[in-house]
């Protein structure tokens, strides 16, 4: 490739990291917005949850889209290698985000299952539906 097609390329794969966690976003509110509609307020825990989940997933939103923003210092560094400027480094930075975004995601999946467990079913529907919530998200 050349040095401009690989320029071009930098440019496009920095604009996919904002639609990428956009829309992961979109998808963790999803399963947010779906336990808000399903579990109707049954109990307050649980709503403190789903308001605290909404909380967790804008805080994570928002630290993707500035690590995105000020990864390069000028924001050009980040396809125009040789100019002057700094860019933090790739690995401790993806493993910071990774683990911000895992935890989240552990959470939203953890998050309606004492719920589901308090229903009076057999333990094995409880498992059974557990697991649906649980591959839904996933």
């Amino acid at each position: 490739l050349s040095d401009e097609e690989i320029e071009t390329l930098l440019e496009v794969l920095f604009a996919a990291y904002y639609l990428f966690d956009i829309g992961i976003g979109i998808v963790k509110y999803s399963a947010l917005f779906f336990y808000a509609r399903v579990f109707q307020s049954l109990n307050r825990w649980m709503n403190f949850g789903i308001y605290f989940g909404f909380f967790l997933v804008t805080a994570w939103e928002l630290y993707m889209i500035f690590m995105d923003s000020f990864f390069c210092m000028p924001i050009s560094k980040y396809w125009l290698p040789d100019e002057a400027g700094y860019c933090l480094k790739k690995y401790p930075t993806f493993i910071s985000t990774g683990v911000f975004d895992v935890a989240v995601d552990v959470y939203l999946l953890l998050l309606p299952l004492p719920m589901l467990w308090s229903l009076h079913m057999k333990t094995s529907r409880k498992i059974l539906i557990s697991l649906a919530f649980i591959f839904a998200y996933w």
